[in-house]
């Protein structure tokens, strides 16, 4: 009863296939043919019966990739899978997914075979594979488009914001004046925060973005955000609330400059969107509770404003890049559609929450929670270095754009340096080999020779100084290139006077 069941399942497959199916007979091992079904009979253009007892040596154009499978698959004594390539009878290529079966059947050995034809298949994931590369090439361009599109834009901004915070430390201006440079600044500030949200979102979109957290006091940084923010709402007629829990962690395990970046974002659409009322922040830590996760806890910030708020079919799409709200107000509320999208990623990578409630005409509610960790409460955080200059404090400035050169100098001299001026990589190595130098501030992207191309040759040379990069946009790439060429440390542009103090700080303590 068997053997007839099982002769009717392979008969009515071996004719109602839509694959092609071939029965090898295995012989001193060689490999004759015993039968193909209508399908093959069909692709080659001859009969079963006129191919028994036929070599497959003989009649394979390339038979040894073929024989090594069914040598493999007799060996083995299991069924085998693969995939082939080979040329029809009409010279088109095809490809073709194979299964082999050993049999044994009277005490003869058999190979029984079926392949299906997978050339459109191949096909596909050819255009596919294609449309990726293509794709990931239009992201690469993408990316570095933005990069040298942040140099471009920061190099102008570190003109703007270089000047404006120097004078500013200068204090010497009237009211009017400062008043003035506060608007310089916080316009050049709302500009180099739009550049860093765009590459943050393309760094995003590349799974580069990379959350660096260190143990610090939070504290300055919320106030440096609320001392900018209360001024923007106070301008606008607005009640600025904020409000930091009494027993706030000293230091605290996070990335400050994110959360900064993150406060901003939400604070500075709550300040755009509400007309009339008022802006509420909270920052609270509570602590998990938890017997085996001591100083473990989250971070709470709530930003609450009375502003317009979002309708309900919106407020899933916050976070969405580029999207906006309220686009028919764009020309009364300008913005990029990018903040919040940001915001909401590096709340993810951070393994945070981010939530928003909204009602239009009320206000809105944006509460952002991230795990973090601090230490004992009671303990001091140590006071930043103070920057005592060197004496003799001689720097050299590797700079191309003249703009940069003179802020440069202003900056520097202003912090009791004596500074001498290079246009390039080249200029630097000869200003370096004739007079001794406290420091070197390298631009990375300059003319003839670059950066770290020129800090190579000065290491090669035995000058051991410390060489700091100044560049636009640090890539990661980048800053694994300045660590091989042995750079002491960054300073991002736009340059700020209190940025390079305490750059110096580091390199030169008291």
């Amino acid at each position: 009863m068997k053997t007839v069941i099982e002769q009717l399942l392979f008969h009515g497959m071996w004719q109602n296939s839509l694959d092609s199916m071939f029965l090898i007979r295995v012989r001193d091992d060689d490999f004759y043919i015993e039968g193909i079904n209508h399908v093959l009979e069909d692709f080659i253009g001859a009969k079963s019966a006129d191919l028994q007892g036929t070599r497959l040596i003989d009649l394979l154009p390339a038979p040894d990739t073929v024989l090594s499978h069914y040598r493999d698959c007799l060996q083995s004594g299991r069924t085998i899978y693969y995939e082939e390539e080979g040329i029809a009878p009409d010279g088109s290529s095809k490809f073709w997914h194979t299964m082999l079966v050993p049999l044994e059947y009277e005490g003869k050995d058999f190979l029984f075979g079926s392949s299906r034809d997978i050339t459109d298949l191949k096909e596909t994931e050819r255009r596919l594979e294609y449309a990726r590369d293509e794709a990931e090439a239009a992201n690469a361009a993408k990316t570095l488009f933005l990069a040298n599109m942040s140099h471009e834009l920061r190099t102008p901004l570190n003109g703007i914001m270089g000047t404006a915070s120097l004078l500013r430390q200068k204090q010497k201006e009237s009211a009017e004046t400062t008043g003035q440079l506060d608007l310089i600044v916080r316009s050049a500030d709302a500009m180099n925060r739009l550049v860093e949200d765009i590459l943050d979102l393309s760094k995003i979109e590349n799974n580069s973005l990379r959350i660096t957290p260190s143990l610090g006091d939070l504290r300055p940084t919320l106030d440096d955000v609320v001392i900018l923010m209360r001024d923007l709402a106070e301008e606008k007629g607005l009640d600025f609330r904020y409000q930091l829990a009494e027993k706030f962690p000293v230091r605290l395990l996070a990335d400050e400059a994110r959360i900064r970046q993150i406060l901003t974002n939400l604070l500075s659409n709550a300040v755009k969107f509400t007309e009339q009322g008022f802006i509420r922040l909270e920052v609270t830590y509570k602590e998990s509770g938890e017997a085996d996760s001591e100083h473990h806890g989250a971070l709470r910030i709530l930003v609450e404003d009375s502003g317009i708020g979002i309708a309900p079919d919106k407020l899933n799409q916050i976070g969405t890049p580029f999207f906006q709200v309220h686009p028919e107000r764009n020309r009364r509320h300008t913005g990029s559609g990018i903040g919040l999208s940001v915001c909401k990623s590096l709340v993810e990578l951070m393994h945070g929450d981010f939530r928003m409630r909204s009602e239009p005409s009320v206000g809105t509610l944006a509460e952002v929670i991230l795990p973090t960790q601090t230490t004992a409460l009671e303990e001091e955080v140590p006071a930043p270095p103070e920057f005592v200059p060197p004496t003799p404090f001689s720097v050299l400035v590797a700079e191309d754009n003249n703009t940069n050169q003179l802020i440069m100098r202003r900056m520097l001299q202003h912090l009791g340096a004596e500074v001498t001026l290079a246009s390039d990589g080249h200029e630097a190595l000869e200003l370096a080999r004739k007079k001794p130098f406290a420091l070197v501030l390298m631009d990375l992207h300059m003319p003839s020779l670059d950066g770290i191309a020129a800090t190579h040759a000065l290491r090669a040379e035995g000058f051991d100084v410390p060489v700091v990069a100044v560049t636009a946009s640090v890539t990661q790439q980048e800053r694994e290139a300045c660590k091989r060429a042995r750079m002491n440390s960054f300073v991002d542009k736009p340059v700020k006077v209190e940025a390079l103090r305490n750059m110096l700080a580091r390199i030169f303590p008291a």
